[in-house]
């Protein structure tokens, strides 16, 4: 105890103060000198190993937690995002499945069940027999040497007082006329020339990308097939169903009401086909067959109206088809 109290005892490190008391106590004997030491270095090592271990464990714990912490945050963050993609994207469709079907209620208020009628039921051309309408040259001799009855087209060709239909289409002026008596083949003729390649051709050296629209009028028909109502909503719900951009302006600016087409005025019709074909964004060409068809309630001076504010529009050119009757004449010859 002595010793252990010494000043110079206590300067010593550890291991040799240990050594040092241990032989003072009677452990003379190396082998029990290392033997205690050993031991007690064990002990040691073996406390400061566990008390590294849970040093370890408890940062490792805290680290855990923390990267748990963030990785939660980050998928709550995430999921929210997420969440609110999806919401935006159910309610776009929502919105576009509601404009789908208002553009498709709109054109269905245009359109009438026998709208096609009277175009479906006239007998096509045969093989190139009407080809001769969009030939250069309109000058030859309409008759035939042996007396030999003409042909339906060549009855609507002798009869008409009007330039070249070839120069026609290719040109600036806003109106023709293919006139000739019962049975001619005008509305044949008419037939063919909207679905004609040629047609096109030349309508597009008129105006690029020029839209063709044709309607039909058919006395012996339904009230819209031979009424000036039935050829506005035809040409209308042609127009818009070539272009959807058009489609979705005239929704903007018509009421979203119109189930069919008695929801429609005349009036109405015309103001909706003179906005839509003044911006339309390409040419007009519109054929109207069967002009001496139309009703009597509208009339002839109702429908040559009409006409005259078709021409009035730029980039939109009228064809009409009908018997030479004076009411149409004295309109047409002098345009």
């Amino acid at each position: 105890m002595e010793l252990q109290q010494r000043e110079d005892f206590k300067k010593l490190d550890q291991p040799l103060r240990h050594f040092i008391s241990q032989y003072a106590l009677g452990y003379t004997k190396l082998q029990d000198l290392v033997s205690t030491e050993a031991l007690s270095i064990r002990s040691h090592t073996t406390n400061e190993t566990l008390r590294a271990e849970n040093a370890v464990k408890s940062h490792v714990t805290v680290e855990l937690s923390t990267v748990k912490t963030q990785l939660m945050s980050h998928m709550m963050i995430g999921l929210e995002n997420a969440s609110d993609q999806i919401s935006q994207g159910v309610e776009k469709l929502g919105i576009a499945t509601m404009h789908v079907k208002r553009r498709e209620q709109f054109l269905a208020s245009l359109k009438y069940p026998s709208m096609n009628e009277r175009r479906n039921h006239i007998t096509p051309s045969f093989g190139n027999t009407s080809e001769w309408i969009l030939d250069e040259d309109d000058s030859e001799d309409d008759s035939e040497a042996d007396g030999s009855t003409l042909s339906a087209e060549d009855r609507v060709k002798a009869e008409k007082p009007w330039d070249n239909f070839n120069d026609w289409l290719k040109s600036d002026n806003s109106i023709y006329w293919i006139s000739g008596k019962p049975g001619s083949g005008k509305s044949t003729l008419v037939k063919f020339v909207i679905s004609s390649p040629r047609a096109q051709a030349l309508l597009n050296m008129w105006s690029p990308n020029t839209l063709v629209l044709s309607h039909f009028l058919w006395k012996p028909g339904s009230r819209m097939q031979n009424n000036i109502k039935g050829l506005l909503c035809s040409l209308l719900h042609q127009a818009l169903s070539h272009n959807m951009d058009v489609l979705d302006s005239a929704l903007e600016i018509s009421p979203s009401t119109k189930d069919s087409d008695t929801d429609w005025s005349v009036s109405e019709l015309k103001h909706a086909c003179q906005s839509v074909f003044l911006s339309y964004p390409s040419p007009l060409c519109i054929f109207i067959d069967g002009i001496d068809e139309i009703c009597d309630e509208d009339g002839a001076i109702a429908l040559m109206e009409v006409v005259a504010g078709f021409r009035a529009i730029p980039r939109v050119k009228v064809c009409v088809a009908g018997r030479p009757e004076l009411r149409f004449s004295r309109r047409l010859r002098d345009q």
